[in-house]
C-alpha cells in the first residue's frame, strides 16, 4: 500500500494492481505472494483493547475481551462451495508456532487470556504446527476457541486442545 501510495503518478511500476486508463482496464505485472508470515502483525488499534462491549463472531466464555489471531493464510482444501481455491491456489501459508505464541503473549499481559482462532479448518490442516502450539499453550490460563475439519482429529490433538485450554470448537462435518 506504501508503495501505492508513492507510486500515484506513476502506477504502472506497482505490481500487482488493476486500473482503469483511458477506458482500458490496465494489469500490471504479478506480484509474488509473501510466503514468509512470521513477525507480520496486523495493526490494531489500541482502544480494541480497552472496549469491553466488542463481539466478535464467536460466543466469549466470561465478560473479557476476546482476542482475535490468525496463524496461518490460505487454505489446502478444495471445497467446491468457496473461493479460497481461486484466491490461494490450495496452499497454506503457516506462521511458526513460536511466532504466534509471542503475539498471543503479548496480547494478553496484564489482559484477557480469551483467544479465537480465525483460521478456520486451516489451524487444523498442519497437524503437526497445531499440537505444537497447543502445547506452547498448555498450562498458560487461556480460554481458546476457533473451527476445526473433524477429519484432522486425533486422540492426541484433543488431550492436547484440553490442556492448552479449549473451551470451544466449531466442527465442520
Amino acid at each position: 500500500f506504501v508503495e501505492l501510495l508513492d507510486s500515484l503518478n506513476n502506477l504502472e511500476i506497482v505490481r500487482g494492481i488493476a486500473y482503469p486508463k483511458k477506458g482500458e482496464v490496465i494489469q500490471t505485472q504479478r506480484r509474488p505472494r509473501n510466503w514468509h508470515l512470521d513477525g507480520v502483525r496486523p495493526i490494531r488499534d489500541p482502544t480494541f483493547e480497552n472496549n469491553k462491549d466488542y463481539s466478535l463472531a464467536c460466543i466469549p466464555s466470561s465478560e473479557k475481551i476476546t482476542i482475535p489471531i490468525i496463524s496461518s493464510r490460505g487454505c489446502t482444501m478444495g471445497c467446491e462451495f468457496c473461493t479460497s481455491p481461486l484466491v490461494w491456489q490450495r496452499k497454506g501459508i503457516y506462521r511458526s508456532p513460536e511466532d504466534v505464541l509471542q503475539e498471543i503473549k503479548e496480547l494478553t499481559r496484564d489482559k484477557t487470556k480469551e483467544v479465537y482462532f480465525f483460521d478456520e479448518e486451516n489451524l487444523f490442516n498442519n497437524p503437526e504446527k497445531a499440537k505444537e502450539l497447543f502445547r506452547g499453550l498448555s498450562g498458560g490460563g487461556y480460554n481458546l476457541g476457533s473451527c476445526g475439519d473433524v477429519r484432522m482429529m486425533d486422540e492426541e490433538m484433543a488431550d492436547l486442545m484440553q490442556c492448552a485450554g479449549y473451551t470451544q470448537v466449531y466442527w465442520g462435518i
